[in-house]
């Protein structure tokens, strides 16, 4: 053994004299000395780790192979065997790699010791008796300083390790094809549903879901995949697991793609008004005082609270005419950890529009608009979820037409997104056909605001050849049943929409919309869509009363508009549990306090879907992150 150590120390010998000519400092050649040493044998740790971890990749099959052969050893050998062959691991990979540096770590060790042994220099004996740091003379051993830094260095690299093993896990344990990101921050284990269209959804039981540092889904992991022991073993022992609990489950965070911020103090207010008794003697006084960002402040901040404590990661919002209140709310979804997209309110036309609120010319709306355009960009670079600005005209009857096609050209020229009112009732539909000649469609289209970024609210009146414009040029129809209910006086047909093609969202549509919740949307789409299917004057015969047959829409088409319809409106990846989706989810509690949704060992997960959608509310939240990031729900 001395022999072989011998071998080893010798050149070692050499390279710390050559060291210590070109440095003259004995210490700091012994430092580099041994920082070399680590270098060149870093490769072989590699190697070694890579081994290890290819082997524990495969321990789960190995212990299936043993528990089926369990009775035949010579089978269970053979099929062991053509495993390792299979997956290109090797039993003793990790063995040989230490087998090598040992020798070498040995006269490392050894030369440090006793550097005379196996170096005949005159200029080292001398060397080796300096001083270095704290050390009177390096040729004696220091009992105190040196091993209790030693013992602080091992429990950092113990710590470490652990943080890196499970990292390399991630990096090389690619078996099945799927590539793992090294930045791996937290996994969670439990039972999630996401629609995968109109009319499906997906049940993802006992699923592993690994969240990167940017808050994207690096993969979602099933039980029946090999890697998934040793996933949750190493995230476990990493402290990055969230489990969830019996009757919990993972849903999708709710997209909500048409919100009136200002007139969040008003919900539940004035709704048995008409809509123009409901807009200028309730609603655009409301809106002006918003002017007082103060005030503006207090009710954005409760907003914002309210919608993320409802499961809504994303939202859509109608700011005010002024710009310091918009600036105001977009600070707040930034603090507050939600996805936002305003909109300063564009309305100038004095015949439609009250002197107290409006802007003042169409010129002054359009650089107001650029301001916040650009004022979002530059928020956006500044924060973990997306704050983007969206060109707002309130709906064609307040814009004059100058600013309308300004505001195109804007959407045009920074690449915006675009929403506004198209078609909600009669009196809109008349007003823009006797104006332009055209259908609210084709005058958005016309102004350069019908665009594949363009989200419409409501769109109740379409015609079948407005229905294909949308479909067209990529447009998006924010479908808000509760205010079609109390102020459009019609039901949007869904469902012929959706079989169209068309992208259908949902929406709230705070305040004519009367609820935060996208719960209670989702179940007023439901019950609209049957409403219309069947009409409703009851001394009619069926044939009479109106209905549209085959207009019915369920709870997948809903939780489908709540979450990926949402998303394909905005142009994100979100609203699934697929690999590279933005992580925007909530837990939905069973079991929460004065929870109204039951479990009973009769329903199956699908029927739990079911039960969530249609007795889901606020309380039942009680985790939510965005962007992977926990946020308070307050």
């Amino acid at each position: 053994m001395n022999t072989i150590i011998g071998i080893f120390a010798k050149p070692l010998g050499y390279l710390l004299v050559a060291l210590h000519n070109i440095i003259g400092n004995y210490g700091i050649s012994l430092i580099i000395l041994t920082t070399i040493v680590k270098v060149c044998l870093y490769p072989l740790y590699i190697k070694q780790m890579k081994s290890t971890i290819g082997a524990s990749a495969i321990s789960g099959k190995i212990k299936q192979i043993r528990q089926k052969y369990a009775n035949d050893k010579e089978t269970m050998n053979i099929k062991i065997q053509e495993l390792y062959k299979q997956e290109g691991v090797n039993p003793a990979g990790g063995c040989l790699p230490a087998l090598i540096q040992m020798p070498i770590l040995f006269a490392l060790f050894a030369l440090l010791r006793d550097p005379l042994s196996y170096i005949k220099d005159n200029t080292i004996l001398i060397a080796s008796h300096e001083s270095f740091l704290w050390m009177a003379d390096l040729s004696h051993p220091d009992k105190w300083i040196l091993p209790i830094l030693a013992g602080i260095a091992t429990y950092i690299s113990f710590s470490i390790s652990k943080y890196t093993s499970f990292n390399y896990f991630l990096l090389f344990n690619n078996r099945s094809g799927v590539t793992f990101l090294t930045n791996c921050s937290s996994v969670i284990r439990g039972t999630a549903f996401h629609s995968t269209g109109p009319d499906s959804f997906d049940i993802l039981e006992d699923h592993l879901f690994l969240i990167n540092e940017a808050g994207v889904l690096d993969d979602v992991v099933s039980p029946k995949d090999d890697r998934y022991d040793n996933i949750l073993r190493q995230s476990e022992d990493k402290g990055s697991l969230h489990r969830l609990k019996s009757q919990q489950y993972l849903l999708p965070g709710f997209i909500d793609t048409h919100v009136h911020a200002p007139q969040w103090a008003q919900v539940g207010k004035a709704l048995d008004a008409d809509l123009p008794v409901w807009l200028n003697d309730h609603t655009f006084p409301l809106e002006a005082a918003y002017k007082n960002t103060d005030f503006a402040e207090t009710i954005y901040k409760d907003l914002v609270r309210t919608l993320l404590a409802n499961g809504t990661t994303t939202a859509q919002y109608f700011g005010s005419v002024h710009n310091e209140p918009n600036k105001v709310l977009a600070e707040i979804c930034a603090s507050e950890g939600q996805h936002a997209y305003i909109g300063k309110v564009v309305m100038d036309l004095p015949s439609q529009c009250p002197d107290y609120y409006r802007d003042p010319s169409p010129q002054a709306a359009l650089d107001a608009t650029e301001d916040f355009l650009t004022y979002c960009r530059d928020l956006n670079g500044r924060t973990r979820q997306d704050i983007v600005g969206v060109v707002t005209p309130r709906f064609i009857p307040t814009c004059s037409d100058e600013v309308l096609y300004g505001l195109g050209d804007l959407a045009r020229h920074y690449d915006a997104p675009v929403q506004s009112h198209c078609s909600e009732g009669d009196w809109e539909h008349a007003h823009v056909l006797e104006r332009t000649g055209l259908s609210d469609t084709q005058a958005h289209l016309k102004y350069g605001l019908l665009t594949n970024k363009t989200t419409l609210a409501h769109s109740v009146y379409l015609s079948d050849s407005d229905a294909a414009l949308y479909k067209e040029h990529g447009a998006a129809i924010a479908h808000s049943p509760l205010s079609n209910i109390l102020f459009a006086g019609a039901v949007c047909p869904v469902k012929r929409r959706l079989e169209q093609g068309l992208s259908i969202s949902l929406a709230t549509d705070i305040s004519a919309g009367y609820t935060p919740s996208m719960f209670d949307s989702m179940r007023q789409a439901i019950l609209s869509s049957r409403l219309l299917s069947t009409g409703t004057d009851f001394s009619k015969s069926p044939v009479e009363r109106g209905g549209i047959p085959h207009s019915v829409i369920d709870f997948r088409q809903a939780f489908y508009m709540a979450t990926v319809g949402g998303a394909t409106a905005l142009h994100v990846n979100a609203g699934q549990f697929r690999k590279g989706c933005r992580f925007d989810a909530f837990v939905f509690d069973c079991l929460a306090s004065q929870s109204q949704t039951r479990q009973y060992d009769t329903d199956s997960l699908a029927d739990m879907l079911q039960k969530i959608i249609f007795t889901g509310q606020r309380q039942n939240i009680t985790a939510l992150w965005v962007s992977g990031k926990p946020v308070s729900l307050h």
